[in-house]
């Protein structure tokens, strides 16, 4: 009599022989970051190519479904995530904003996040410990927090400017001109409330505060010490700066303030050493903020060469709208800011206030005391 013999599995059974709806089951639980995409399953063989890249939209979306939180998403309103290169620039986001965060205890204590690259005497451990004086009213999970928010909604009036942008690519029905004067934040940052406009104040303010004691040249206090003047258009160039390239413009500074730092504790000779991979990295912010410095009484005057009106500057629409928003002058503005973000408003810090804030909703509408100092 025959008898029933067990069948061995397969040894030739692999992702590629399985059916294509279950493929499209099985991808988006795989592990995705910027650095390691599905995308190089891609190299792997030609059939799982042609499967990715037919079906990245749908890909794309069960993955935000089933890897990332929903909130994370939500701190990132603005930023269109429909392929791979937008959900690789939203992990790269989380990973250098995560990167930030980590930094923030130590730049606030005085004891991390770098030194200025300026001046060549010795005496900078000197004041080491003065260094956390500058910034110490920084900590606490208040400002920790308005800070945050700041930054987010920096990232979000950038994803703004690069969907309107697109979109009057797409449609053809502007001129170059009437392009020229909507540049940017102007049409959002117009219409974001009060407690969302005081959130990126204070983010341009104390990201200045913090570069002046960790940032190199031009921006650290020892370049302009004793010239009120030339300080003053410095950080009206870095405000500039902060609004047009949003938080990566702060990072890439701390980072070459942070590699001049090492350079001298080092006594590097930095002829011998001027290629540091710091220095690389941020020397593009560096090189903006110098172009940014020359060309402010130009980008300042109210005619181009050709004689047509110059569009306002991005501080000058920030300052405006923030004014407008509370019937203020703008001279008022920032000890407005600072009874806004002092306010019980800001007292409970939590991830769904975060994104209430970013979103542009008035959370100031529920009430609100604000402190007498």
């Amino acid at each position: 009599m025959a008898t029933l013999q067990p069948q061995q599995p397969s040894s030739n059974l692999t992702l590629t022989t399985l059916p294509i709806e279950l493929i499209l089951e099985i991808l988006p639980y795989i592990p995705y970051t910027a650095a390691h995409s599905l995308r190089a399953l891609c190299l792997t063989c030609t059939s799982l190519h042609r499967i990715i890249v037919q079906h990245e939209k749908s890909l794309v979306r069960s993955i935000k479904t089933k890897q990332a939180f929903h909130l994370q998403f939500q701190l990132f309103p603005s930023l269109v995530i429909d392929s791979f290169k937008g959900l690789d620039l939203f992990y790269r986001r989380l990973e250098r904003w995560e990167v930030l965060r980590g930094e923030w205890g130590r730049i606030v204590s005085g004891s991390g996040g770098g030194g200025g690259a300026t001046g060549d005497d010795d005496d900078d451990d000197d004041d080491d410990g003065e260094r956390g004086l500058e910034v110490e009213w920084l900590q606490g999970r208040r400002w920790e927090g308005i800070y945050q928010m700041g930054g987010l909604l920096l990232y979000r009036l950038g994803d703004h400017q690069r969907q309107q942008e697109q979109e009057q690519q797409q449609q053809h029905q502007h001129e170059e001109e009437e392009r020229e004067k909507e540049k940017y934040p102007s049409s959002l940052i117009n219409h974001l409330p009060a407690t969302s406009l005081a959130s990126i104040y204070f983010h341009i303010i104390a990201s200045i505060k913090i570069l002046r004691i960790y940032g190199p040249d031009p921006i650290h206090q020892r370049f302009c010490a004793g010239d009120f003047g030339v300080r003053s258009d410095v950080e009206l160039a870095l405000e500039e700066m902060l609004l047009t390239y949003g938080p990566e413009f702060f990072q890439a500074l701390l980072e070459v303030g942070r590699v001049g730092r090492e350079k001298k504790k080092k006594k590097i000779d930095r002829r011998r050493d001027c290629g540091s991979d710091g220095d690389s990295r941020g020397s593009w912010a560096v090189d903006a903020l110098h172009r940014e410095i020359a060309g402010m009484i130009e980008r300042q005057s109210t005619l181009t060469p050709e004689g047509t009106p110059r569009p306002p500057t991005l501080t000058a629409r920030l300052r405006r709208a923030f004014a407008a928003k509370l019937g203020l002058h703008v001279t008022q503005n920032v000890s407005k800011m600072w009874e806004i973000v002092s306010s019980t408003l800001f007292d409970e810090m939590s991830e769904e206030k975060m994104v209430q804030v970013v979103r542009g909703e008035d959370i100031g509408k529920g009430g609100g005391l604000k402190r007498i100092f």
